[in-house]
């Protein structure tokens, strides 16, 4: 089984939101796959954003039992892929941490054509349910392609 883990800054909105909608995707595929979210910057224990909960759930996720965290050297170590929402984000789990890690910008999974393809995925922490929705089916279209990704070494 793959394990893929999603990082952003506080864990509660756009990794939770990968996170919930990769577990949705993957079992209506019916891929085995063990996904978690984290945090560079992530103070333990904090629901996902209100928002963050109404788009899953709109998207047929749920994030009512989410509980930010902060990332971990272990759930590192243990991912197979890590995906980070901005290139800064790439950068330093690439710098800080010292070491080679399987880590790639989210949107570099989308086809080299796509208008989104290496964009960051902007942080909608703040903003309205416009910004969440656009977040969300950004996110939706890259999961796809992580799960299309990972099928194929299955």
């Amino acid at each position: 089984m793959r394990t893929v883990l999603f990082v952003c800054t506080g864990n509660t909105c756009r990794s939770p939101l990968a996170e919930a909608l990769t577990r949705v995707e993957a079992e209506r595929r019916n891929i085995d796959v063990n996904v978690s979210s984290a945090g560079i910057y992530a103070t333990d224990g904090t629901p996902a954003s209100p928002l963050s909960v109404d788009a899953a759930a709109r998207r047929g996720a749920d994030l009512t039992e989410h509980r930010s965290r902060r990332l971990e050297l272990a759930a590192l170590a243990d991912a197979d892929l890590v995906l980070t929402m901005t290139p800064g984000q790439l950068g330093a789990l690439r710098t800080e941490l010292g070491r080679e890690l399987n880590v790639a910008l989210l949107t570099d999974l989308l086809p080299a054509d796509h208008d989104r393809h290496g964009d960051p995925v902007s942080d909608p922490f703040g903003g309205g349910e416009e910004e969440y929705e656009e977040v969300a089916r950004l996110l939706g279209e890259c999961v796809e392609h992580v799960l299309d990704r990972l099928a194929e070494f299955e």
